[in-house]
């Protein structure tokens, strides 16, 4: 069985989940590999598609034609769909930006070697990298895709709660990637949906373009082999917080992301009132508070085993996020020993119990300040913590729920 899997990178949060998933199956003696257009990794199966990638404009070998060519283009003349949409994305003022991307790309990866010989096509995070129209009614094997967000119900937005916020002034291109997506789509009989959670199954399954897509719950998972308790006191002397301090952890990719809920952390930590509570923050970027609040900032972290550390330095992790799919970094937080104060959204639902936490009962500071004092004042074994995470969420038995799906599929 030769499985490929195509998403946009092996980096970030579902190009890492792919990998896991990926580098897990090669454990379990599968045949796997990865396509991708940005490649950070070292790994051999992990390929590009430059070799797919046809320019959307080729200029003309002439220098009079190509000057006027350069000339008529630059007043929207001579452009390609994809070219022109992105040209209406562009002229979107910036007070009205958020995430965007597209169904349509310059990429021909239903040529790609990789793909002619797979016996199964596995999507993940795809957007700007599968071109819609010209790959799903080319591809006549079954597909199997993992959707890590809300991307595939929308054109271009990832989320409802953007496409609530900013559908005026991306509507023209919205409702037209709605379009090619639905049309592209309904060419391509044999996809089977994967959904991190039930409430992500529950999304999609009342959703026009996949209601009649057969769909199955599969998480996703981590090696727990990794991501264990550590020594509490070798992160905390990298990052100069106080043996005696209660730590309380964040991580996310961009801490400016409104969506992550930082803000709302920041303030209900704030009327804790407890000098002795540092929040230590992995991720990019910096949050500027007037709130007397300690906050330690780690950056980027790629390593694994620099990432377990310094989850293991904490005694407690925040995830008051508004919008996941079924995020990692709370399961590898849990493994490494902390309990978890998350926010309702997608997944907490199946991660969540009383020996490892709790959910708010909804998206609010007050709701978030009730659930940090409640964590904050009990004990949680952290063996406990991290054997419930191996159990349930380990790679090795995510790796097999995957088999499963592909013999059930490839035997129908």
């Amino acid at each position: 069985m030769k499985v490929l899997h195509i998403t946009y990178t092996d980096a970030g949060g579902a190009g890492i989940a792919a990998t896991r998933i990926h580098q897990s199956l090669r454990r379990q003696g599968i045949d796997s590999s990865m396509l991708v257009a940005e490649k950070t990794s070292y790994d051999d199966n992990v390929l590009t598609a430059e070799t797919c990638f046809r320019p959307s404009y080729i200029p003309p070998k002439n220098k009079i034609l190509r000057k006027i060519k350069k000339m008529a283009r630059k007043r929207g003349h001579f452009l390609s769909t994809e070219e022109r949409f992105n040209r209406l994305v562009e002229l979107i003022p910036y007070s009205h930006k958020t995430f965007f991307t597209s169904p349509l790309s310059s990429y021909n990866l239903d040529q790609h070697p990789a793909v002619i010989e797979a016996d199964i096509i596995h999507l993940h995070w795809v957007a700007n990298f599968v071109d819609y129209p010209t790959f799903f009614p080319a591809i006549n094997k079954p597909i199997v895709w993992t959707l890590h967000d809300e991307n595939l119900a929308y054109g271009g937005f990832h989320y409802g709660r953007e496409r609530e916020q900013y559908y005026p002034y991306y509507a023209e291109v919205e409702d037209a990637y709605c379009r090619i997506k639905q049309s592209s789509l309904a060419q391509c009989k044999d996809i089977h949906v994967v959904a991190l959670s039930r409430m992500m199954k529950d999304f999609y399954t009342t959703h026009s373009f996949l209601s009649d897509r057969p769909t199955t719950v599969i998480h996703n998972g981590i090696d727990t082999d990794i991501f264990r308790p550590l020594d509490r006191n070798i992160g905390r002397q990298i990052y100069h917080i106080p043996e005696q301090n209660y730590v309380i952890v964040f991580c996310c990719v961009n801490l400016n992301d409104k969506r992550k809920g930082l803000a709302e952390l920041v303030e209900a930590i704030s009327k804790l009132q407890r000098p002795d509570i540092t929040l230590l923050c992995i991720g990019g970027g910096r949050f500027d508070t007037d709130l007397p609040v300690d906050i330690r900032y780690t950056g980027p972290i790629n390593n694994p085993y620099l990432l377990a550390m310094t989850y293991s330095c904490g005694n407690l992790f925040a995830f008051p996020s508004y919008q996941e799919a079924f995020a990692q970094a709370p399961l590898e937080a849990i493994a490494c020993g902390l309990p978890i104060v998350a926010f309702p959204c997608s997944g907490m639902e199946e991660l969540v119990n009383p020996q490892n936490g709790i959910v708010c009962k909804d998206f609010t500071t007050e709701a978030l300040v009730k659930g940090l004092t409640e964590v904050t004042s009990k004990e949680y074994d952290t063996t406990i913590l991290h054997n419930d995470i191996a159990q349930r969420f380990n790679s090795a038995v995510i790796a097999n729920n995957y088999i499963d799906l592909y013999n059930s599929i490839l035997h129908a």
